[in-house]
């Protein structure tokens, strides 16, 4: 399992912070490649909703992205899930809290955006460990 700072979904060619932070439409996001026999999308969503801590907005917002349609399907279906969890309050899981699009072209972030801190990239890769330990026990 990887994971890689990156930007996505925007309309710049050659984004960078700067652009980002600027409004060139890109999302920051965080890319992560993984053996799909160990590792499955169920198991991705579990990580993002496990760390999701709310809305962001702009470059921040709160995405979730697909590359097949059963992607998108089981992505929504664990949304709606979430929502009627009760576990969040309704802005949180609101249609402009977050949203489902398809995955688009892939920029990495600088080098200096890729720090594996605990609280920032690494838990992903944490917690995606643990799934796998679990969906091979």
């Amino acid at each position: 399992m990887r994971t890689v700072v990156g930007y996505t979904g925007g309309r710049n060619s050659n984004p960078s912070y700067k652009s980002v932070s600027a409004g060139d439409g890109h999302a920051e996001a965080v890319r992560c490649e993984y053996d799909n026999t160990t590792l499955s999308y169920t198991d991705m969503l579990d990580a993002f909703w496990t760390n999701y801590v709310g809305p962001g907005n702009g470059q921040y917002r709160a995405v979730i992205w697909y590359s097949t349609e059963e992607e998108r399907k089981l992505a929504q279906a664990r949304l709606e899930e979430e929502r009627a969890s009760g576990k969040w309050l309704g802005f949180q899981v609101s249609e402009i809290a977050i949203s489902i699009e398809p995955e688009g072209e892939w920029f990495d972030a600088e080098p200096y955006h890729q720090y594996r801190t605990i609280g920032g990239v690494n838990r992903w890769e944490e917690e995606l460990a643990k799934n796998s330990s679990r969906s091979n026990a």
